[in-house]
């Protein structure tokens, strides 16, 4: 699908000059990369809040961190509040946020793009907040639980659950231990 069919408002000839770099921007041709902010909402536990996605993948339960897609005039930090807000009513302010962490880049069709780009920032928080949003609603968003995850735990599903990274109790444990990055590093699948 071309991605002006999807957004008309992001029509070939708008595209060519004036495209909104901070949603959608056009990677080699046809290409399209979805941008997104993720956020580590990790407790005094080192319990990580997780998100199983709706519809397996390779016939396992999918485990994300929250966020979604950053909007035009947002950079990550805003959509990661936003995003936070929005999908599980946790309300946490901007300078809660360090980052970001990791940046993870994937060449996958969703909709009309063809590489999806998760900006990940980290939040360290007592206790993971009370969700004031409902079941009901996070199937709106595509969402079929919500729990926290330390890394002992991830590991121990192996072969039963996925995790995007597919690397996360590695990656989290190297987080926890040495601290945010100087610069984000870069993870694939």
């Amino acid at each position: 699908m071309n991605p002006a069919d999807a957004h008309p408002e992001r029509s070939a000839e708008r595209c060519s000059s004036r495209i909104d770099r901070t949603t959608v921007r056009p990677v080699a041709g046809e290409r399209w990369v979805r941008r997104s902010a993720r956020v580590l909402l990790v407790d005094r536990a080192d319990r990580l809040l997780l998100l199983r996605l709706a519809g397996p993948v390779d016939g396992l339960p999918l485990w994300i961190a929250p966020g979604g897609g950053i909007e035009s005039g947002e950079d990550p930090f805003d959509a990661a509040v936003r995003e936070l807000q929005e999908e599980l009513g946790i309300g946490l302010d901007r300078d809660q946020l360090s980052g970001p962490v990791w940046v993870q880049e994937l060449q996958i069709a969703f909709g009309p793009y063809t590489g999806i780009e998760n900006t990940y920032l980290f939040a360290r928080v007592d206790a993971v907040p009370d969700l004031s949003t409902t079941a009901a609603e996070w199937a709106t968003e595509g969402i079929v639980a919500v729990d926290t995850w330390d890394t002992e735990r991830m590991r121990a599903a192996a072969g039963r659950a996925l995790f995007s990274p597919r690397a996360l109790p590695d990656m989290l444990d190297a987080l926890l231990a040495g601290g945010s990055p100087e610069t984000p590093l870069r993870v694939g699948l």
